[in-house]
């Protein structure tokens, strides 16, 4: 049991040193769901722990028992008791070698930090019914339990200073499990395997019941709604995961689990049924899956079941307008690969090459391979693509790297806007803490701050992302692009949006953003306008997911979700498709100007191509001519008026 918590600390380590996540931590353990518990309690009390740890002085006064190895001593190996006690029992079996089994080098074993050692006994110690699991004379256990009537009145000192009712509200994520609370369990319909009547036909034999459309919260474990913005979406409470998780429903691939925000990628890119589509990142398959799902229920919707078939070219080169067309999915990492085939296979969405009949394939194509070294020239016939690259990952609620923060926000929601980190001091008000990180970056602009660790990491990753769209713009047929992370941060959302318009390969090729009526005009929060160069019709164009929601209360609400951001480029003039933005206009015309532009363009030609008829129309005594020229003149200043107010 001993070497549990040594165990422990060392992984405890890792996740404070921002080596690997929590859970990736624990994995590496064959009893790896002990290891999880201990170091999520840990975590979450590592504040109060270290407060009453300090207060007792046990960490100065007993260093040499929790100190299991001291790198910086070269004549002393600084081994305390416990270590001692270890390498006795070491030399008495060599071939005993516990952490063999937990990927470590068999000549290696890694020790922890006194600090981490403490934390786990300590919470062990006051938070467990059993105390510490170990044997009675093992002498961290016996130290520590002198200490614990002074533990114990450290940590009623910190509740009755904080107002709080017991010691257990110490607890930190408070607020962040208040956001998980509010997100309900989302699942999408997979029309590969199943029909939407089907879902809820077995949904109502199962008890579930339908809320009405336009319902907000979901109070009952039974309960259920669609979506107001992805069609096929439904919102369950999170309480209601086993049983849908138990369910046929759930085994049969009928749905999969994927968050509201994730399916905004899919919907929005929305291709053909005969598209040829290219996923850049595409592990663990969900976007790609739903993309196969969408194509597949379009091409339902032309043709029959019996009579369809994937694409293929015909003896012109042209594509059959018939056919389902194909999903190119890159993955260059071997595991993930694997686990991407396996995903598509079983919700049907991996094209088999021996089956030719849609009804019994899919159309995605996994390619192990890295999309920045592809060759454009090789897809010259991909119009459509989602490129969702590495991100900080700083928008998702429930993977616990909050745990690592020191401190819990005081009634506030983690910060949407782009320039806030994932976590704020406490007693800290949302808007004083964002006007102390930008005092921080204008500082660091200046040259006198080293760059933070975050900072840093944002602008790796913000270079490869602004990469990745960069090698997207040059597909010579591609129409649209849907770009996509789970970050709050304006260094990959906005500000990667604004630097990927102003590259050569933008301008070259008339890429520009799509018109927030082609980006779920229904989802109320947007870009940041001050991230955006204070373009507010270029920050009215994205979407921003706030983690947990905006609304409040801690009932699941039906526009709860994970931090995310979307971004719609598209070809001007493809499809009729028009730019927003500075970037993407000539001059300083405006977007109403353009429409305004083009509808007289159009006007013109019209005007020209029956001479014959308008002089025909005056001759007569019609005025039809002057009338909708009056008519366009008044819509002209109408729009422009909007477009003002909106500018206001």
């Amino acid at each position: 049991m001993a070497d549990f918590y040594i165990r422990s600390a060392a992984s405890l380590d890792r996740v404070l040193r921002d080596e690997c996540s929590v859970k990736a931590a624990a994995a590496a353990h064959s009893d790896s769901g002990r290891v999880l518990a201990v170091l999520i309690n840990s975590l979450a009390y590592r504040t109060a722990l270290m407060i009453a740890l300090e207060d007792s002085k046990v960490i100065k006064a007993e260093a040499k028992v929790f100190t299991l190895s001291s790198p910086t001593s070269k004549g002393d190996n600084g081994k305390g008791k416990a270590q001692d006690e270890d390498s006795s029992k070491k030399k008495k079996d060599k071939n005993k070698k516990p952490w063999n089994k937990y990927g470590h080098k068999k000549e290696t074993r890694v020790w922890p930090s006194k600090e981490a050692f403490l934390l786990v006994l300590a919470h062990d110690l006051l938070f467990q019914n059993r105390g510490i699991q170990a044997a009675k004379t093992w002498p961290p256990k016996v130290t520590l339990e002198r200490y614990k009537p002074s533990l114990h009145s450290s940590l009623v000192k910190q509740q009755l200073r904080q107002k709080l009712v017991k010691i257990s509200d110490l607890r930190s994520g408070a607020l962040y499990q208040e956001m998980v609370a509010r997100m309900p369990r989302w699942v999408r319909i997979n029309p590969l395997r199943a029909t939407a009547a089907e879902v809820h036909a077995w949904l109502a034999e199962n008890r579930f019941v339908r809320l009405p459309n336009g319902t907000e919260e979901i109070t009952g474990l039974k309960e259920y709604v669609e979506s107001q913005h992805v069609p096929g979406l439904l919102a369950f409470h999170p309480k209601a995961t086993s049983g849908l998780l138990a369910g046929e429903m759930y085994k049969g691939n009928w749905v999969v689990l994927q968050d509201l925000a994730s399916c905004f990628p899919a919907y929005i890119l929305n291709p053909p049924g005969n598209a040829q589509v290219i996923d850049a990142t595409s592990a663990p398959g969900n976007k790609s899956s739903h993309v196969s799902a969408i194509m597949y229920s379009k091409s339902l919707a032309t043709t029959s079941t019996s009579s369809f078939h994937i694409t293929e070219d015909n003896e012109d080169g042209e594509k059959d307008s018939n056919a389902r067309g194909n999903v190119f999915a890159f993955e260059r990492d071997t595991p993930r690969y694997k686990t991407l085939t396996k995903r598509l296979a079983a919700v049907g969405a991996l094209r088999d090459p021996k089956v030719r009949l849609f009804a019994a394939t899919g159309n995605v194509i996994p390619e192990r391979k890295d999309f920045l070294t592809t060759d454009p020239q090789d897809f010259v016939k991909v119009t459509h693509m989602l490129v969702d690259p590495s991100c900080s990952g700083s928008g998702i609620v429930n993977r616990l790297d909050f745990l690592k923060e020191d401190d819990d926000v005081e009634d506030q929601p983690p910060p949407c806007s782009p320039n806030a980190s994932s976590s704020l001091p406490r007693k800290t008000t949302l808007k004083a803490s964002l006007q102390d990180e930008t005092q921080e970056e204008e500082e660091g602009e200046g040259g006198g701050a080293e760059m933070s660790k975050l900072e840093k990491r944002l602008k790796q990753l913000s270079e490869f992302q602004l990469l990745m769209v960069r090698h997207a713009f040059k597909f010579v047929n591609l129409q649209k692009v849907v770009y996509s992370t789970c970050s709050i941060h304006a260094q990959e959302n906005e500000n990667v949006v604004i630097r990927a318009l102003d590259t050569p390969e933008a301008k070259e090729n008339g890429w520009v953003l799509a018109p927030r009526r082609d980006v779920i005009p229904s989802w109320p929060v947007r870009g940041d306008a001050k991230a955006c160069g204070g373009d507010k019709i270029v920050a009215d164009s994205v979407i921003r997911c706030v983690p947990g929601g905006v609304g409040e209360g801690d009932k699941p609400h039906v526009e709860s979700c994970n931090g995310f951001f979307v971004a719609c480029f598209v070809k001007k003039g493809k499809n009729g498709a028009e730019g927003l933005g500075k970037r993407a206009r000539q001059g300083s015309a405006d977007n109403v100007e353009d429409a305004d532009d083009a509808e007289e363009e159009q006007e013109e030609n019209i005007e020209q191509n029956h001479e014959g008829e308008k002089v025909k129309l005056a001759t007569s005594g019609g005025n039809r001519l002057a009338n909708r020229k009056k008519k366009l003149q008044k819509k002209r200043k109408k729009q422009r008026l909007q477009h003002e107010q909106q500018q206001s």
